[in-house]
């Protein structure tokens, strides 16, 4: 919970380290892994698992976390296009259209 609450103030204050830490975060709880003997899984506050079992393993993928690293990976995404687009002496990018 530390570590996405550092991201949030580090995202809100403009730090460059912030939405990457925020994708970070997500990204370590995505993976679902269980066996007989070693069970990973990782979450903080809501989850959404998608498993399969596999033998004896369960695997699975935590479908919250997958849905908010896109999120954040796309709202990373927008912001650095805006802070190109105001930046002097940059040219800038003509969208095609059709």
């Amino acid at each position: 919970m530390a570590v996405a609450a550092v991201a949030l103030v580090g995202w809100f204050t403009g730090r460059r380290w912030g939405p990457r830490l925020a994708m970070l975060q997500w990204a370590v709880q995505i993976p679902v892994l269980a066996t007989g003997s070693f069970q990973y899984f990782l979450w903080f506050g809501l989850q959404l698992h998608l498993k399969i079992e596999v033998g004896s393993a369960l695997l699975g993928v935590n479908i919250y976390a997958l849905a908010l690293l896109l999120w954040t990976a796309y709202l990373q995404q927008q912001v650095a296009g805006q802070a190109a687009a105001k930046r002097p002496g940059m040219p800038a990018v003509a969208k095609a259209e059709g």
